[in-house]
């Protein structure tokens, strides 16, 4: 009986990626909270637009999660986006750790706009993203690249600063 019960719970491995899944999108949101974007935004956009590069899971995940709730009191749309020249529209944009090897691009798009950019990993911040969020020893950690939201003339409150892992750049921004 108790071989049935452990056999029919979720593997561990699937079980803590839906759940990693699940605090990754809540991070998203609470990561808008300490962030102000410029009153002049070019996206006159009556939604607050979270984008995700081609990763349909977490975009279901989004959807589920954020289907009634607002962003800086605008309805969310969840946008999934096929690739880098589709960045225009997006408020914060959520990069898969399988975009790692085209950072570069993802760059030179979002270079002084708007747009909050999220990594799953650590090394996106180094590279040049806002924030990257990863984690460590089953708990989340956060890493924010000061350059690079400086140059997106975004607005972030020093409690968040406060408590995030700052890096700097081992890419060159196009500055």
């Amino acid at each position: 009986m108790l071989l049935a019960t452990i056999l029919s719970f979720p593997s561990k491995s699937s079980l803590g990626a839906e759940i990693e899944a699940e605090v990754k999108a809540v991070f998203l949101e609470r990561f808008t909270r300490f962030i102000d974007w410029p009153q002049n935004n070019s996206n006159p956009s009556t939604s607050f637009n979270l984008c995700v590069l081609q990763d349909q899971p977490f975009t279901e995940v989004l959807t589920t999660l954020y289907r009634t709730k607002t962003i800086k009191n605008k309805p969310i749309s969840i946008i999934p986006i096929e690739n880098a020249k589709q960045v225009a529209v997006c408020e914060l944009l959520f990069i898969p750790d399988s975009f790692d090897n085209h950072i570069s691009e993802i760059l030179e798009a979002t270079h002084g706009r708007p747009i909050l950019t999220i990594g799953e990993s650590h090394e996106a911040a180094v590279q040049g993203i806002i924030i990257g969020l990863y984690f460590l020893e089953k708990k989340p950690r956060f890493s924010i690249n000061e350059r690079a939201l400086q140059a997106s003339k975004l607005h972030m409150s020093n409690q968040l600063l406060r408590i995030a892992k700052l890096v700097e750049p081992t890419v060159k921004s196009s500055e």
